[in-house]
Formats: structure tokens, C-alpha cells, sequence
């Protein structure tokens, strides 16, 4: 298993960029970030992301590592907090998170349905391992009522 330092040792971070903006109001912890974030240190980036519970997407071709970096990530979250995973095979186990829940999907329940789902179980953060149909506008709201984190 790879860690998130593995990650940025490997130079996966080499091409970002940060993205020129008009001038905001940003909270200390924010600026905090956007100084890491010009620093190009990403795992204090990236820490900081999940300790100010942050939504995080990933996205990339099949093959090109969306997985194993999700996990890198998974791994900087707090051990006490309930996860939740919709998966349609168990990609990650969370060995360092006892107060998981792993869903999936397949033939008979879709995507769509575990994430309504998900709700009632009151997550502290969920995880898709996909989202590639009509589960995404589910998955905005779930992160627009309060789902921080994820």
C-alpha cells in the first residue's frame, strides 16, 4: 500500500498549478492552504484538506492510478471517523478505519440507490469509488446538506 508521501515522491504533483483568481476573502486556514499550495507542499496541502474537511475529487483514465492515490488519501483521515464506502468491489478496505461501512453496487442496486442510502448511516465521510451515471446529482446533494470531507 502506498502512502500519500510515496505519491508525492513519485512526482505526481510536478505539473500543478495554482490557477490565478480575482481577490477574495479567505479565512487564515485558507491562506494557510494556498501558501502550502504555492510551497508545493502537498502533503501538508493535502492533510489540511481533510482536517478542514474539504471535498475531494479525483478523476483520471482507467488505469491511470485513481484507486491507489484514493487510498493514500483515505489513509490521512482520523481513524475515528465513520466511513462510508459505495463500491461496486471492495477496492478498499480501510484497515485503519474500524467504524466503516462498505455498500455495493451491481445488477439489482445501483449506484443511485446506495447513495440515497447512505444518508440513513450517517456517515462522517462517503466515498465513491465511481460515479459515472445518474448517482452524481445524489452525490451533489449529499455534499450540498452537509457531508463535508468527502
Amino acid at each position: 500500500r502506498f502512502t500519500h508521501k510515496d505519491y508525492i515522491n513519485s512526482g505526481r504533483y510536478d505539473r500543478a498549478q495554482a490557477i490565478a483568481s480575482p481577490v477574495l476573502t479567505l479565512k487564515p486556514w485558507q491562506c494557510d492552504m494556498k501558501d502550502v499550495h504555492a510551497a508545493g507542499d502537498w502533503d501538508s496541502f493535502m492533510e489540511m484538506a481533510v482536517a478542514h474537511l474539504q471535498n475531494i475529487i479525483v478523476f483520471g483514465g482507467p488505469g491511470s492510478g485513481k484507486t491507489t492515490y484514493g487510498k493514500t488519501l483515505i489513509d490521512l483521515f482520523p481513524a475515528h471517523r465513520r466511513m462510508v464506502t459505495i463500491q461496486e468491489m471492495l477496492e478498499d478496505p480501510l484497515p485503519f478505519h474500524p467504524n466503516h461501512v462498505h455498500l455495493f453496487y451491481g445488477h439489482v442496486v445501483g449506484p443511485k440507490a446506495l447513495v440515497a442510502s447512505s444518508l440513513r448511516m450517517k456517515p462522517d465521510h462517503l466515498f465513491l469509488t465511481e460515479l459515472t451515471g445518474d448517482e452524481v446529482w445524489h452525490f451533489i446533494e449529499i455534499l450540498n446538506t452537509g457531508t463535508k470531507g468527502t
